[in-house]
């Protein structure tokens, strides 16, 4: 099934993996040092059929940005176009506000990711 590519290849699987942990870098831990707040974090987790190991090659990624109570989505949506649209491996970036469940969709590497942001609702 690789050889028609339906299963990623290991090349696909390793980029996928990157563009995660580029994701989770810049998007949900950069953020918050730049704007020198080190008392909180935020994360990146994936779900869907790319959470479940159920993805194929045409597949995109789905993913939630999870952070600080006090990071509203109005101030996620800001950084994160301001932060990822600046870069060369980010494409196609659109703040999708009115949906029922707001996200931003772009392709990070070539890569389709659909991220929504949640706030932590717990005081530490």
């Amino acid at each position: 099934m690789e050889d028609e590519g339906v299963v990623p290849s290991s090349e696909e699987e390793i980029t996928r993996k990157n563009a995660i942990e580029k994701l989770n870098q810049v998007a949900c831990q950069r953020w918050l040092r730049e704007h020198h707040i080190t008392t909180a974090s935020a994360t990146v987790l994936t779900f869907g059929s790319y959470g479940l190991g159920v993805h194929n090659s045409e597949s995109d990624i789905d993913a939630i940005c999870i952070g600080p109570r006090f990071a509203t989505l109005a101030v996620f949506f800001i950084i994160l176009h301001d932060m990822l649209t600046s870069r060369p491996d980010v494409s196609e970036f659109h703040c999708i506000k009115d949906a029922k469940v707001p996200l931003v969709r772009f392709k990070l590497d070539g890569i389709s990711i659909d991220l929504p942001y949640a706030q932590l609702k717990v005081m530490y």
